[in-house]
C-alpha cells in the first residue's frame, strides 16, 4: 500500500482549511477576534465569576443537548408515525372505494 505523494494534494483545500473558510463565513475573523479580547479582558477582570460560568456551562450544557436531542427524535418519531398512519387509512379506504365503485 503506499501513501499517496503531497503533489496529488495541490489545488485541494485540507480539512482545517475548509473548516477555517466555513468559520470566517458565518462569523468574520474580526468579530472572533473582538469576541475572544472581550472573553478574555473579563476573565481577567473577574476571574471568580468567569470560572463559576465557565464550570456552569461545562456542567449544564450536556443535560441541554441530550434534551433537545431527545426532544426532536421524539418530534420526528411522532410525525413519521401520523404520516404512516394517515397513508395506511387513506390506502385501506381508497381500496375499499374503488372496489365498491368498480364492483
Amino acid at each position: 500500500m503506499t501513501t499517496p505523494s503531497p503533489a496529488s494534494y495541490q489545488g485541494r483545500p485540507s480539512m482545517r482549511e475548509r473548516a477555517r473558510t466555513l468559520l470566517d463565513r458565518v462569523i468574520s475573523p474580526d468579530v472572533r477576534r473582538a469576541v475572544y479580547t472581550n472573553v478574555r479582558t473579563f476573565a481577567h477582570d473577574q476571574p471568580l465569576l468567569a470560572s463559576f460560568i465557565l464550570s456552569h456551562l461545562l456542567l449544564s450544557l450536556p443535560p441541554l443537548l441530550l434534551f433537545a436531542s431527545f426532544v426532536l427524535g421524539v418530534a420526528l418519531l411522532a410525525a413519521l408515525a401520523a404520516l404512516a398512519f394517515t397513508l395506511f387509512w387513506t390506502g385501506l379506504a381508497l381500496l375499499v372505494g374503488l372496489e365498491g365503485v368498480a364492483g
